[in-house]
Formats: structure tokens, sequence, C-alpha cells
């Protein structure tokens, strides 16, 4: 696990904000992802405190009894050395691992979003959007919900979408390029702003026309997702006093 700037990182949990059962990291070093030919992939089980809900087994399929001899979920902490996590829905894999803070997160979910606009964002649903073989893309997504396998997957959607990004790039007049960690990750932030509300009253509403009152409206609210209140101020300038 030595020298990795940025992982792929993903986790299985006991439920929506519960102990992590299960962790997967597919270590990336180097200045991007062309520097590595064959990234490490490995994994630990972890053995919580509470119950693993319903829900959350029919998604991953791990038992309570299979976890028994591990190390305790509270046990796990995100190595200090990896700068960059990388994951589908990072946030929620960033949550559980209590908010690391020396991490700068990359989200794949929303760079989809970001230059696939319509349709489903799931990582099985852009597996299959870009994997030209739809029979491979069926392999692919059968191991889904495995945290390794999981990895293996956001990886490989990751360089489809530097890829596609890229060459975007280069039919615009801007220099700008994904070609170190640190683009990659601005460009990640640039696509977290959203283009359309995706939550609320006015969910599915072009950002320029949510009516202005409402926007002021959840400026004023206690903890707002900065994304919205970024995409707001670029078309709703905030007012001086």
């Amino acid at each position: 696990q030595n020298n990795f700037i940025a992982a792929v990182f993903d986790t299985e949990t006991t439920d929506i904000n519960g102990e992590i059962i299960q962790t997967g990291f597919l270590g990336l070093s180097g200045n991007f992802i062309y520097d590595n030919q064959q990234p490490l992939v490995w994994g630990q089980n972890y053995k919580p405190e509470g119950k693993i809900t319903f829900g959350a087994m029919a998604t991953h399929h791990i038992l309570p009894e299979e976890l028994e001899n591990c190390p305790p979920s509270s046990s796990f902490s995100f190595p200090k050395e990896i700068i960059y996590m990388i994951g589908h829905n990072v946030d929620y894999d960033y949550e559980v691992s209590g908010k690391p803070e020396h991490v700068k997160r990359i989200d794949t979910l929303a760079m989809s979003r970001k230059l696939y606009p319509e349709d489903s964002h799931t990582l099985s649903a852009m597996v299959y959007r870009l994997q030209t073989d739809k029979k491979v893309a069926r392999e692919m997504v059968k191991i889904a919900h495995d945290a390794q396998g999981d990895v293996r997957m956001t990886y490989w959607l990751l360089c489809q979408l530097i890829e596609e990004a890229n060459k975007r790039l280069n039919e615009t007049s801007s220099s700008f390029r994904l070609v170190d960690w640190e683009s990659l990750y601005q460009f990640s932030e640039h696509s977290r702003i959203p283009d359309v509300m995706p939550f609320g009253k006015h969910k599915g509403v072009a950002i320029k026309e949510v009516p202005e009152d409402y926007v002021n409206w959840y400026r004023r609210q206690e903890s707002p997702d900065p994304y919205i209140i970024k995409a707001f101020a670029k078309v709703f300038p905030i007012k001086s006093v």
C-alpha cells in the first residue's frame, strides 16, 4: 500500500449510514492514471457492533457470521498517504470513513452526470452505456456490490470518463486538460456544480429557471449543499446589503 497518491475506494456497510463491514482499494501511484499498468487491488472485512439490515444484506450479500473473526469496524482508518479518494458517489464512502481531513474527493458519479446528462448514472448503468460489447458489460456488472469488484469497475469507468472529457476539451478553445490528479480533482469539483436542481420542489428544473425567492430561501438554510450554492451564485449573484 506504499507510494499511492490516489485510490479508487469503495465500502459496504451495515445500513445506509452504518458501520463499514468491507473496504475495497485500487491503489494508484505516479502523477496520473496512465502511470499505472497493473493497479494493486486490496481490501478487508470488518466486524460491526450493530446489526446488518436486510436491505444492506440484499445489496452486498455479506452475512454476519462471515465477519465473526474480522477486526472491528471502528479500527478502520483511511490511509494517510492517499490524498485523492476516488469513488462513485464518493461522499458516501468519505462520510462512513469518518471524513478524513487530508483527502480530496474525486466523484465519478458527478463526472458521469456532467458528461452524460440523460438516463441512469448508477455504476452498472454507466458500464452498460460505455462498454460497446454488452455481453462483456453484463459480466462486469455481475460482480457489482462487492467492494473489490466495485473498485475495479469504477477504475474502468474513470478511464472512460477521462478519455471522453479530454476528447470534448480538445474540441473547445480551452487549454484545460485532465493531465494529472489535481486537474482531475478540479474537473470533478466543476462537475459537482449541478446544471439542474437535483432535489426539492424544483427537482429537474434548470438552475437558471429556479425562482429567485426559492434561491434566497435555500441560501438561508442551516446546512445547504455547497455545490448548489455555487450553482446559484453563477446565475443569481448575492446582493450586497
